[in-house]
């Protein structure tokens, strides 16, 4: 995205609008009250890297995460 509001709707567009299960500390965050954006589903990895193998697929969907302890690490 062009502006950090751009590219927080393309987030939420990929992986769906955060909820409390995906994101604990989401109501936590300083400047949650400060914008909202409509309900997004999200979308699978599958539909937007039809051709990777599982095995990648399956590394985009445990590092592109919103909670930081579901997420996997460097080390993992």
């Amino acid at each position: 995205g062009e502006s950090d509001i751009e590219q927080l709707a393309m987030v939420l567009r990929q992986l769906g609008s955060p909820t409390v299960e995906t994101w604990p500390d989401l109501h936590s965050l300083p400047d949650y009250n400060k914008i909202s954006f409509p309900y997004q589903k999200g979308m699978s990895w599958e539909e937007v890297v039809p051709d990777a193998p599982k095995d990648a697929l399956n590394l985009i969907e445990n590092i592109l995460v919103y909670n930081s302890s579901k997420r996997l690490t460097a080390k993992e």
